[in-house]
């Protein structure tokens, strides 16, 4: 081992494109069989929505049109380089590192209108520190400046930091090695086979979960300019903060 930290480089390229309905409904639970109710089904809803997914490559191989972003997982004192690019055609984007402290580096804590301005489409920025976090299970997601494709949460996956020491070092880089891709559309592959060799791991498993699905982008809008967000609140170290529900989470072990 040596005093140079490890650097674990990803990059997430954002863009809108054209999926079944169907397909963002999770296919291992019942929902994907009953929804919508009678009630919706009366209404002539899309065959297919606009959604913003990003790509992955992995050993010069490209994945497009993935919904949920890569496991990513780390070791303390390892530099995280990440390169976000917004190809979305009219939302703003940032990326926030969700639970992380960030301490000393809060100019890549990725929360638009507090800690950076979102990203215009077509540009893109590279968010690079050291990881000097509790070992433990968190998760990032992308940020949005605007309502359009609905970006709040558009790109989000597991980040998980494993304790400094050569075991976790040896772990961490034998996973990422046993990442095969196939080149092509992720519609070929489930999202939980594609991502098996990040996911389950010596005795651990992650179930990353996603609850958002019902809140309509017009629901937020409406939200907005009806007041009827909930009151803002300060967190413990006095930055304000919104209290706007979003059910998202990871669960590891």
């Amino acid at each position: 081992m040596t005093d140079t930290p490890t650097t674990r480089q990803y990059t997430f390229d954002v863009k809108a494109v054209l999926i079944p309905l169907k397909d963002t409904l999770p296919q291992s639970t019942i929902i994907h069989k009953e929804w919508p109710n009678a009630r919706l089904r009366k209404k002539d809803l899309p065959t297919f929505i606009s959604i913003a997914t990003t790509s992955i490559v992995h050993r010069d191989v490209e994945v497009t049109g993935v919904m949920m972003g890569e496991p990513i997982h780390v070791v303390q004192g390892d530099l995280l380089h990440i390169t976000l690019r917004n190809n979305l055609p009219a939302t703003g984007l940032s990326l926030h590192f969700h639970g992380f402290e960030l301490e000393g580096q809060l100019e890549f804590d990725g929360v638009v209108g507090v800690t950076q301005c979102p990203l215009s489409p077509h540009q893109e920025m590279t968010y690079s520190f050291i990881v000097n976090e509790t070992p433990g299970t968190y998760w990032y997601h992308t940020h949005s400046g605007n309502i359009g494709v609905d970006a709040m949460n558009a790109i989000k996956g597991p980040l998980i930091v494993h304790p400094k020491g050569f075991y976790s070092e040896s772990m961490v880089d034998a996973m990422k090695a046993s990442f095969v891709l196939s080149n092509g559309d992720s519609s070929k592959n489930s999202t939980s086979n594609l991502y098996r060799p990040l996911t389950a791991y010596k005795n651990e498993r992650i179930l990353f979960f996603s609850d958002n699905f019902f809140m309509s982008d017009a629901q937020k809008q409406l939200y907005k300019v009806g007041g009827l967000n909930p009151p803002i609140s300060k967190n413990d170290d006095g930055f304000t903060v919104g209290t706007f529900p979003f059910d998202f989470g990871t669960c590891n072990g």
